[in-house]
């Protein structure tokens, strides 16, 4: 307080404001010991700027920096202590209460500590209480366990009393009466002891499974203690391989606003025992999950109601798959938020990704998501064209809980009319993807089965020459009993997984799609396979799928086009005789591309697109939403 009342006085209000801030509401956390280290320069750098020398003065009056070595810590944020369930905090023991005070005031001293003596003094102490703190939490959590372990004991022999109870009393009958399909009364006799029996052992199996849990944590209570007991905030070279904010901070009730650049790394490049520690843990471990998507859940779970999520990631977690239980997350905590797409302005030129600012204020009350594009990144504030605000409610129930970026308002709520239709391409066609053929099954030689690969066909034109496969090498990569081969014996449309657009046509000469090829078969025996390729080379497709999934686009504008995302396309409940005018068209297109593979048949696609905005019932407001983005 000293210091920072000098600080006023001598005019350097914003290192006396510094100064305080740093000392009474910053912590920071990272598993690498030299990012801390640079945090830790970065705000030296700070605040030795926002001094003025004074040459009268000793040193030219710039004040010691500070010890920040307990404001800023190595550890791994993702993996915490395990502790008995009824040990709510580590500090509930009013011993450990009066130790973790004493702790508090000796790194209050620490902070502005100035000579070496009085340095190596506090941190005596500091080691001295850390010690005594972490054999009091093992007599506490002892304590706590081994009440735990009582409580269930007792419950678990009163309810088997009450099961034995129950079994040596005759059966309870009761009578229901009720009408069968043809108006007559039945009845039926149910036995109610029989549900008050399965209720008891459904508990006693319960207990029991509680009871071994805490048989787990007595073992590994040691191991808990030694952790906290070893983990040395003054050594600066050294991770722990756990993070309490409890223990190393002091903080119980969780932080207020949470701010991170997580680290992007997809699950195949973690390691077995890591990936086994997270399933444990978090939520968002399916799929092809990165592990940013963990850092958001922990630094959803550190916050109280109220406080403020903001970090910056990769713009995947929007649409992927892999990140729907995440995004389900942000809109279940989140009251209202913000997500600032900066892709195009060069954030991280080296990293092969597309950021994106989110910021997410939690609470109970359901708010809006304002999506949008920054301009520059001096005016992040100020947004492109390309924004938009909906209801947190409404994104839950577009496909997946996608979160569509870099789109406007007039586009967004242009798609979400489509998408209240009802009727999805997946209800009439099943989409699959390609299979992963080895290499050494490919022959040159004509075979049984040619080999489509995306590169082999265009939209409309007749399939390439290309590699072929043996009926018998085919049936060791799938079953000829399975539904995936009967889809590849079955006229199909074939869509290429990378494109600027939807690309499609027609197969009916059993081809076998390869990865990076994807394929449909009709499923409705009312709608036609070159009436739903028709709508599939549309621009309404095209523009519809870029709206909603233009978020996973990669480099030169390309898009991915997968199953999940291809079946969540609106369509419209069309009866076969207003499929046949697009089926003609289709027809009519596939006899010239056979012909010539070059042929323009720009003419006929116009014809079918405006068959399409017929059939959705477009105005012409929406079909220059469409046509505007498709040129």
């Amino acid at each position: 307080i000293a210091s920072i009342e000098d600080a006023f006085a001598r005019g350097e209000l914003d290192y006396g404001r510094k100064l305080y801030l740093i000392e009474n509401c910053l912590y920071g956390v990272d598993i690498q010991p030299i990012a801390v280290q640079i945090a830790k320069m970065r705000f030296f750098i700070s605040l030795t700027v926002d001094q003025k020398p004074d040459p009268s003065q000793p040193n030219l009056g710039i004040r010691p920096l500070p010890n920040l070595e307990t404001k800023f810590v190595a550890a791994n944020t993702l993996i915490g202590i395990k502790k008995p369930e009824s040990q709510g905090r580590l500090f509930d023991d009013p011993k450990v209460i009066d130790l973790t005070q004493e702790l508090g005031d000796i790194r209050h001293q620490m902070f502005t500590a100035r000579t070496p003596l009085t340095k190596q003094r506090l941190r005596d102490r500091d080691d001295a209480l850390r010690a005594a703190l972490a054999a009091q939490v093992k007599t506490a959590f002892v304590r706590a366990n081994e009440e735990e372990q009582q409580r269930i004991r007792s419950e678990l022999e009163q309810t088997k009393s009450k099961l034995e109870e129950e079994k040596a009393k005759p059966p309870e009958w009761h009578i229901e009466r009720f009408k069968n399909l043809f108006g007559e009364i039945e009845e039926t006799r149910i036995d109610l002891s029989k549900k008050r029996k399965q209720h008891l052992q459904w508990r006693i199996r319960e207990l029991e499974t509680q009871l071994r849990r805490t048989r787990q944590v007595a073992n590994e209570i040691d191991t808990v203690v030694y952790q906290l007991a070893h983990w040395n905030p003054y050594d600066q070279n050294a991770s722990a391989d756990f993070f309490d904010p409890e223990w190393m901070f002091g903080i119980t009730t969780g932080f207020d606003v949470v701010i991170g650049n997580p680290p992007y790394i997809r699950v195949d490049e973690l390691r077995t025992e890591d990936k086994d520690a997270y399933r444990k843990i978090y939520s968002c471990t399916t799929g092809k999950y990165d592990l940013y998507y963990l850092f958001v859940e922990r630094g959803l779970k550190s916050l109280p109601a109220g406080g403020t999520l903001c970090f910056i990631t990769p713009n995947k977690f929007c649409a992927a798959a892999s990140a729907a239980t995440l995004r389900g997350l942000i809109f279940t905590h989140t009251q209202e938020g913000e997500i600032v797409s900066t892709s195009k302005l060069g954030v991280f030129e080296e990293a092969a990704n597309y950021p994106v600012i989110g910021i997410y204020h939690l609470g109970s009350t359901k708010g809006e998501l304002l999506v949008r594009e920054a301009v520059s990144i001096d005016a992040i504030r100020d947004s492109s064209p390309k924004a938009y605000c909906l209801p947190i409610k409404v994104f839950e129930t577009l496909p997946e809980g996608i979160i569509p970026i870099n789109v406007s308002q007039t586009e967004i709520d242009f798609v979400i009319r489509q998408l209240r239709r009802g009727y999805r391409l997946g209800s009439v066609c099943s989409i699959s993807e390609g299979l992963r053929l080895p290499a050494s099954y490919e022959r040159e030689q004509h075979s049984d089965f040619m080999i489509v690969k995306q590169f082999q066909f265009e939209r409309w034109t007749r399939i390439r020459q290309g590699a072929y496969i043996s009926e018998r090498d085919l049936k060791r990569v799938v079953s000829p009993r399975s539904d995936r081969f009967a889809k590849i014996a079955s006229p199909k449309v074939v869509i290429a997984e990378d494109a600027l657009q939807i690309t499609a046509t027609v197969d009916e000469d059993t081809c076998v799609p390869q990865g990076g090829v994807y394929f449909g078969v009709v499923t409705d025996s009312r709608v036609k396979l070159r009436f739903v390729l028709g709508l599939l080379n549309s621009r309404l497709a095209s523009r519809i799928y870029e709206i909603l999934f233009g978020g996973m686009h990669m480099g030169s504008g390309y898009l991915r086009y997968r199953t999940n995302f291809l079946e969540k396309l609106p369509i419209p409940d069309v009866p076969p005789e207003k499929q046949q005018p697009i089926i003609a068209l289709v027809d009519k297109i596939l006899e010239a591309k056979r012909a010539d593979p070059n042929a323009d048949v720009s003419a006929l696609e116009r014809e079918i697109d405006q068959h399409v905005y017929r059939l959705y019932g477009l105005t012409p407001e929406e079909i220059k939403i469409v046509e505007d983005g498709t040129k």
